[in-house]
């Protein structure tokens, strides 16, 4: 391939300002739920205003996958959500620290699971550095209508991009075989990479769990 040469440009299906309005709504309604019990009447309707702008995404489309990074989330090679602080609350960096760079949303996660998501971040972004990342709280809620890619951060580099992830399931390693195994040896590299004894407890935990 010649070094000049350019990756081609992929072209938006449908106007990015949509995807755009969706994440602003999502991050503003993650901050929300950060201030507002979920009875609150605000609170309500900020979740309203989120499941609203997902509608008018499906009417395009039935799924989006966004690329991340630490800074950033674009969708066709538009960036849809930039936020320049690397702070805990940004939404990107919220997901890119922990390893994920790829989510991918289908349509029916603005139900019920779009509430898990909304519960999931807060505690992220309270988490001590020995408790649970974002990938285990994701992994354990087990969504069917939202997947994800990511890289094993404790490796160092980290291992590829995954192109075989599936909702709900962690991507196996390339070289893995057994998912189970490989959800396994990643969360308790994890764990112990800590350096706590809770990181031992919590791989146990794992084993027990996936056993």
């Amino acid at each position: 391939m010649d070094s000049d040469e350019t990756t081609e440009a992929v072209e938006a299906p449908f106007d990015p300002v949509l995807v755009a309005d969706l994440l602003r709504q999502l991050d503003k309604t993650v901050r929300a739920h950060q201030l507002y019990p979920s009875h609150n009447v605000q609170y309500i309707k900020t979740v309203e205003n989120l499941r609203t702008a997902f509608a008018a995404v499906w009417e395009e489309t039935p799924g989006i996958s966004l690329q991340v990074t630490d800074t950033e989330f674009s969708w066709c090679d538009v960036t849809v959500l930039s936020e320049p602080e690397k702070v805990s609350d940004s939404l990107p960096w919220t997901f890119f620290k922990d390893g994920v760079r790829e989510i991918t949303f289908t349509r029916g996660f603005e139900g019920e699971e779009l509430d898990k998501l909304l519960n999931v971040i807060p505690l992220v972004r309270r988490a001590q550095d020995h408790e649970d990342d974002i990938l285990t709280l994701l992994w354990e809620q087990e969504f069917v209508f939202m997947s994800y890619r990511f890289i094993d951060n404790v490796a160092g580099q980290g291992a590829p991009l995954d192109p075989s992830a599936t909702p709900g399931r962690w991507p196996a390693q390339v070289s893995a075989s057994d998912t189970k195994e490989a959800v396994a040896d990643a969360r308790r590299r994890r764990a112990l990479a800590h350096g706590t004894a809770r990181g031992s407890d919590e791989a146990g935990r794992l084993d027990r769990a996936l056993a």
